[in-house]
């Protein structure tokens, strides 16, 4: 079963980093999304998750940081699907098995 999946995404948590005299304003440090499931026959599921981002100036690369203004949302789903989305892939598929298996009642 062929699933297609988009991407909500809600306000993310920022902060700012010190770093070697510069200051780098709203890297995100949590970013909340609903993932959505639809198969084949219309029927969609949705799971919503967090995914955690480390701001710390020994691990920073400063040269990996793009300025809030230019994320874009092929970017941020790059970044979800990075830190690991099969878990929430698994649970849009057992509720997409789940609304199949349900009937409605005939009154």
């Amino acid at each position: 079963m062929a699933i297609t999946y988009t991407y909500e995404f809600l306000a993310p948590k920022v902060k700012s980093l010190a770093h070697e005299g510069e200051v780098y304003e709203n890297l995100i440090s949590e970013l909340e999304y609903v993932k959505t499931g639809t198969d084949e026959d219309g029927m969609s599921a949705s799971v919503t998750g967090s995914g955690y981002f480390s701001i710390d100036s020994y691990w920073i690369d400063v040269d990996s940081i793009i300025p809030f203004a230019d994320l874009t949302k092929d970017k941020l789903i790059e970044w979800i699907e990075g830190i690991g989305s099969t878990q929430v892939d698994r649970q849009i598929e057992e509720l997409l098995a789940e609304k199949d298996s349900t009937a409605p009642l005939p009154f």
